[in-house]
């Protein structure tokens, strides 16, 4: 790298060489940050003074030398170096030098004469030409050669020598010999500032097109401090290519290996505690100031602010703070992993001491992997819990498992891996279930508070272990006293795993121990949706599953809850309401970063989905849920996002999406929860897809069953009997299908919504033809309301084949049409297929009424369709609404009309219409 910023430097040691060549010595002493180009500088000029004819005895002043007597001045008369035409003197032997180092030790006027044979023995080396004597790292110089040295330069006023020395600013200052050289007449100070950023931007020509480097120059700058050992190695670490870069603004630098060994190498060359400071710094990250890092150093507060302040100079720091990570991260590696770990542990205590959060003691205590006292485990439990607030697990689990390897277990050692649990549930429920076991023990030992219990029974629901939570219910109940009881652990247990009700024997009144397993919004969820699966006709299951989602914040507590909530307004049908909530959940997770929150929370908006017939939204919102999660960690939940994939799948034609859904694994004891009944009535659907008829009602029945022995046969949750009258439907059994049908219509809540819908579809599917074609219109009615586009294209197109039956070809066809654009909307492409081929051309029939088509013979399809509507007395928002389209084209259609028959009105076309039919 080019001396940029140096020219003036360099010419004011010109001026003093020039000067010194003259009879007129000189000292200068050039110093600046660690690393600045003290080194380069002098060097640089020393060629320079070679070419111009001086001699020129340079040496290096070295720690690991600096007690060796006398060495810097050997390495002065070894190192000579004399212009190229010019003959070296005979000096003597180096020894000839420490051959004066017993006159050293001895009296005052031996040490002066030893000390002018050396001024004697260096001005030889001359002769008659000038002599620069250049020492780098004057600092560093052993004690003996500095007193000769200083001897010396007090003795050059009016030689041809100028004596050039370097040092760190932080050294000079500290150093009581050279503060008295500074007084000196003939001594000259140098000092050397870090690069400016057009000093960076300089550099950067030499590697980039000069506008890319003056664009870069400020980020460049900001990292390296303008240091140009730093600014070099990042340089060295971007493999920034020699040349113009035209396709560029800028160019940002990126630290590595070459910057790190860098960030050491300035550190290391000063001793003045710059080392030491750093490393408390780099420890105490974020929370270091001047009292800290003292303290856990060791040093006192001058000590450390000139550190410092040494740092800040030399570009490590800006602002008391490492410039770059990466030199923190050097920092840290220089240290050896104990000590690292000890400094770690201090500084913990120390931030302990001084009331920090407890995160950040926390953060010491896990990098230092060790609890040295009592007060650290709670600090870490403590530190779990924020962090768990503040979205993020993966320190929570950190912070716990280090608290419970020095817990000996015990009540603490259970809240524990209660909170390490609730941790791990978030990132992934498979890893949580590692603490089943001890939860087990715990409670039979007696030492499980009922708090946690609901953390270990929901843990074992969810992965369904069901024989273990009955011995634990079992075990609780046994030893609680009873009180007064509502049915709250009753609903919840119904909710969560229906057969548990039939084998757990809860007694009256419920015992307070088991009441205690919810809070009070999650009995309210609970209770909100086993009110909707009962059947509430009251909508009181609707009010309380808003009320509970009112009252929820999303965090590991609340899923379930709004999970509950959520299912229990989905069932209710209650589809915009569900689906405001859950997309603002949704929206929630993904900025919270919680993969759990987002699988289960995804499950149910693809339920949301598949119920308004958006099937690419189910089957998207399904994939997102499974790949959120492993299949071992959704446990019994994945019939949910597995039930709405199949059933999508299948919808939009691909059957191989279908099987793969089907292929993967499952808990044995998916079948004896809620989330069971979605997958085994999707399974009954796919089957049906394929025309294996059978085995779909074998499923249709079986989820029934289920229903009705958990008591939820509601058929807004699952409307297995319409399906399973399709199944008899296609068997031949249309007796079967008949009374299914009608005992759906039976139940609680299918006498409106969507349901009602669908049962009347296959209830005109199992009528006379005469009376399909009004049930299917209410059925069209009713799908077009709710909303569910897939449905309404199964009614449509039932409907269409109910007019070709009654030969009314023309509705026939357009009901056909819609049919087609509702299957188009929502992709539904098997049904769509099956429409398409029903759209073919068929012949005139025998029995069409010619006059009537004669009459209308200058109108559009849609013109007569809206035309027979109507003359028969229909309005136009009616006539809109049977035919879907806006109010605005049936009177644009009127108007066309008039026009063409030549009426004037609704009683002319009536009476024209009513006339041709006449005549015919």
């Amino acid at each position: 790298m080019s001396l940029v910023e140096r020219d003036s430097q360099l010419s004011q040691l010109t001026q003093l060489f020039s000067s010194c060549q003259l009879g007129q010595g000189a000292v200068a002493v050039v110093s600046g940050p660690v690393a600045a180009g003290k080194s380069q500088l002098l060097y640089t000029f020393a060629s320079q003074a070679i070419q111009e004819g001086a001699v020129v005895l340079c040496a290096s002043g070295s720690l690991a030398e600096s007690s060796l007597p006398l060495g810097m001045l050997g390495q002065l008369l070894q190192n000579a170096t004399r212009p190229p035409d010019d003959k070296p003197a005979d000096v003597g032997e180096p020894s000839h030098i420490s051959s004066v180092l017993p006159a050293l030790e001895a009296g005052e006027q031996e040490r002066v004469t030893a000390m002018e044979q050396v001024r004697e023995a260096l001005l030889g080396v001359a002769q008659d030409r000038p002599m620069i004597i250049g020492i780098d790292d004057v600092h560093d110089a052993d004690i003996f050669s500095l007193q000769c040295l200083l001897y010396c330069v007090r003795r050059i006023r009016s030689a041809r020598v100028l004596v050039i020395l370097t040092s760190t600013e932080s050294r000079l200052e500290r150093s009581t010999p050279f503060i008295e050289l500074l007084r000196l007449p003939h001594c000259h100070r140098i000092r050397l500032s870090p690069l400016s950023e057009y000093g960076v931007a300089t550099a950067l020509s030499e590697h980039l097109d000069s506008r890319v480097a003056e664009q870069s120059a400020s980020a460049w700058h900001k990292a390296s401090g303008g240091n140009p050992l730093l600014l070099r190695a990042l340089i060295d670490d971007h493999q920034v290519p020699a040349g113009p870069a035209p396709d560029k603004q800028s160019v940002s630098p990126l630290a590595g290996r070459s910057y790190r060994q860098a960030v050491l190498s300035c550190l290391k060359r000063d001793e003045s505690g710059m080392l030491r400071v750093a490393h408390g710094l780099a420890i105490l990250g974020e929370d270091a100031t001047p009292k800290l890092v003292g303290e856990l150093t060791g040093m006192d507060p001058i000590s450390v602010n000139e550190s410092i302040h040494a740092l800040e100079s030399a570009g490590l720091l800006g602002a008391g703070r490492f410039r770059h990570p990466h030199a923190r991260v050097a920092v840290l590696a220089s240290l050896a992993p104990e000590d690292r770990a000890h400094m770690h542990q201090d500084a913990g205590r120390l931030l302990y001491n001084t009331g920090a959060a407890a995160v950040v003691v926390a953060r010491h205590l896990i990098a230092a992997d060790d609890v040295p006292e009592p007060w650290a485990s709670p600090v870490l439990r403590e530190a779990a819990r924020h962090a768990l607030t503040d979205d993020r697990p993966e320190l929570a689990v950190e912070c716990l498992e280090l608290a419970d390897q020095v817990t000996c277990g015990g009540s603490e050692s259970t809240a524990i891996k209660a909170l390490l649990t609730a941790a791990e549930w978030r990132i992934d429920p498979a890893r949580a279930l590692r603490h089943l076991p001890g939860f087990v023990d715990a409670l039979r030992a007696g030492t499980l508070n009922d708090r946690y219990v609901v953390v270990a029974i929901r843990l074992l629901l969810w992965h369904g272990h069901l024989d273990e939570v009955m011995a634990m219910l079992e075990h609780i109940a046994e030893r609680a006293e009873t009180e007064a009881p509502p049915h709250s652990v009753r609903d919840w247990l119904k909710v969560l795993c229906p057969p548990l009700l039939s084998h757990v024997a809860l007694p009256e009144p419920e015992p307070a121990a088991l009441r205690s397993l919810t809070t009070p919004v999650e009995t309210a969820a609970a209770t909100a949706l086993s009110s909707v699966l009962s059947g509430d006709a009251g909508g009181d299951g609707v009010s309380k599953a808003e009320q509970a989602l009112e009252s929820l914040r999303l965090d590991d507590s609340a899923l379930e809850p709004i999970v509950t909530s959520l299912l229990a307004l989905i069932y209710a049908d209650e589809l915009d309401k569900a689906t405001t909530w859950c997309d603002g959940y949704l929206e929630e997770a993904a900025v919270r970063e919680a993969p759990s929150w987002r699988a289960q929370l995804s499950a149910v908006r693809a339920e949301i989905a598949l119920r308004r017939g958006d099937l690419a939204g189910a089957d998207r919102h399904a994939w997102q849920a499974l790949q959120q999660m492993s299949s071992a960690a959704w446990g019994v939940g994945i019939g949910l996002p597995l039930g709405s994939l199949i059933q999508a799948s299948c919808a939009l034609g691909k059957a191989e999406d279908a099987e793969l859904a089907l292929g993967t694994p499952t808990p044995e004891s998916l079948l004896k929860s809620r989330y069971g009944l979605h997958y085994l009535y999707a399974r009954g659907r796919h089957h049906f897809s394929v025309n294996r008829f059978r085995a779909a009602l074998n499923d249709f029945q079986t989820c029934g069953e289920l229903m009705v022995a958990w008591d939820m046969d509601l058929p807004a949750f699952i409307p297995w009997r319409s399906e399973a009258a399709a199944a008899h439907l296609r068997i031949g059994n249309q007796a079967r299908a008949r009374q299914l049908v009608e005992a759906q219509l039976e139940r609680p809540g299918a006498g409106q919504g969507r349901v009602r819908g669908i049962t009347l579809r296959l209830l005109a599917a199992t009528s006379e033809l005469k009376g399909r074609t009004a049930l299917l219109r209410e059925s069209v009615d009713i799908l077009n309301d709710c909303g569910d586009r897939y449905e309404l294209a199964h009614s449509l197109a039932d409907l269409s084949q109910a007019y070709q039956a009654l030969n009314q070809l023309s509705w026939a066809r357009s009901t056909l049409r819609l049919a087609a654009q509702a299957a188009r909307e929502c992709q539904a492409e098997s049904l769509l297929d099956t429409i398409v081929a029903a759209e073919e051309p068929s012949p005139p029939q025998p029995d069409q009424d010619p006059a009537a088509e004669e009459g209308m013979a200058p109108l559009s399809d849609a013109e007569r369709r809206v035309a027979m509507l109507a003359a028969r007395g229909d309005t136009n928002r009616e006539i809109a609404r049977r035919l879907y389209i806006t109010i605005s084209t049936v009177e644009q259609h009127l108007t066309r009309v008039y026009r063409k028959l030549n009426v004037a009105g609704r009683e002319d076309l009536a009476v024209r219409l009513h006339a041709v039919t006449t005549v015919a």
